[in-house]
């Protein structure tokens, strides 16, 4: 079963995440937001240390993350390499690649992986520090 995001589920998506309490504090400041807004595109996510992206903006509406995806590293470091979906591959290499989105660009238009394209991946990867 899944977690959802209780956790991240890599070392990848503790840079990434965003925790249940953190999109529950963001979806309020979002509905209580200026209406005269008709626009706004942001990175949702928890004050994760080494994120990936610019969050600065999160702040206009008045979002203050509090939950940090960097306590879970060292827990995800330990573990065993896990499959994904029957391939084979372990989801490190599935996930913990620098492509925003993660191991779905590696899909193919009918939602089956590119196996040849993962397996190029994981002999390319270098590991996170």
């Amino acid at each position: 079963g899944s977690n959802g995001n209780l956790e991240p589920r890599d070392l990848r998506a503790s840079k990434v995440w965003l925790s249940n309490e953190d999109c529950v504090q963001l979806m309020k400041k979002l509905i209580e937001y200026d209406e005269d807004c008709k626009y706004l595109q942001m990175f949702g996510m928890s004050a994760n240390d080494g994120c990936y992206y610019d969050t600065s903006d999160n702040s206009i509406v008045g979002y203050v993350p509090e939950k940090n995806g960097a306590v879970y590293r060292e827990k995800l470091k330990a573990l065993p390499a896990r499959l994904y979906n029957n391939t084979g591959i372990p989801v490190d290499v599935l996930t913990r690649h620098n492509y925003v989105g993660g191991y779905n660009n590696s899909m193919n238009i009918d939602g089956s992986f590119d196996l040849d394209y993962l397996k190029k991946l994981g002999e390319d990867y270098i590991p996170e520090d």
